[in-house]
């Protein structure tokens, strides 16, 4: 892939997320000391890891803090809670944020998240968040990168973050019902995930509609349980996909048995089972 226009991805008007990453590790555009310790670029701490650029008016600078608390707590609730301590960097304006080498509305190197004048959204810092999570518990980027395939990372970011432009509708009307979607192998792998979004994010119903599809039904059988379950297994080396068709098969035979017990209530156990997670159904559209 040719590099000679990765100084305006910034400004790009979608976020490639870990591929965008991938290109900017690759071509030496990340800045990590600046994220690491955002005061040495001059950025004004809020507290609570937030951080705004100076030139931020106040009145846009008085919500931020509660726009990080509602993330976080989107992250919590497929998490079971949320470990990472990241900074999360807010540019006002888009020289800020090209200079902090970031990519799309919202950008995230794996331990701290930079937001774009135009990314101060809920749904767009908790999807950041979510990456930055998920690195936390598998150990960091580069063995996210390694263990998980790009579908899994972005469909379970875009989940989280309750986005609500990927909801069933688009991904039917984008697919034609499905027939044009891609198979979870093809966009799998970083270079083939950027490929299908496309160069201007044209295309982010087959990759991310589609990621959060498949995530978002895997989670509906497995809950937050199942979740921590996966990353256990990726702790103890287990193949991430032998371990997400084990996890989802267990708490299939698990319902099962529920239903079973359910039906014949002289046999019940003392412990009544808990219902597995569902996530919250969300419709209509919003601009990314």
């Amino acid at each position: 892939m040719s590099f000679s226009n990765i100084p305006i991805v910034c400004r790009t008007p979608f976020r490639l997320g870990l591929a965008g990453l991938l290109i900017l590790l690759v071509s030496g555009g990340v800045r990590a000391g600046p994220l690491d310790n955002p005061e040495s670029a001059g950025l004004r701490p809020l507290g609570a890891g937030v951080y705004v650029d100076p030139a931020l008016p106040a009145a846009e600078v008085a919500g931020l803090k509660r726009l990080v608390e509602g993330a976080r707590r989107r992250v919590s609730l497929f998490y079971g809670g949320v470990s990472a301590s990241p900074n999360i960097i807010f540019c006002g304006s888009d020289d800020c944020y090209c200079d902090l080498g970031g990519v799309g509305l919202g950008f995230s190197d794996g331990a701290n998240v930079l937001v774009s004048p135009r990314g101060r959204r809920l749904a767009i810092v908790a999807h950041e968040l979510a990456h930055v999570e998920l690195a936390s518990r598998v150990g960091g980027l580069q063995r996210v990168l390694h263990l998980l395939p790009q579908w899994f990372d972005e469909g379970l970011a875009v989940l989280t973050s309750m986005a609500r432009e990927f909801n069933d509708e688009a991904w039917h009307e984008a697919t034609i019902d499905g027939s044009r979607a891609p198979a979870l192998s093809e966009i799998a792998a970083m270079n083939d995930w950027v490929a299908r979004t496309g160069p201007n994010g044209e295309h982010m119903q087959m990759t991310y509609g589609t990621a959060r599809r498949e995530v978002a039904r895997w989670f509906e059988v497995v809950g937050a349980d199942g979740l921590a379950d996966l990353l256990t297994a990726l702790e103890t080396r287990e193949p991430f996909a032998e371990a997400y068709t084990r996890i989802e098969h267990q708490h299939r035979e698990a319902a099962a048995r529920r239903e079973a017990v359910a039906a014949k209530p002289e046999e019940a156990a003392v412990e009544s089972p808990v219902a597995p997670f569902s996530p919250p159904q969300l419709r209509g559209r919003a601009a990314w």
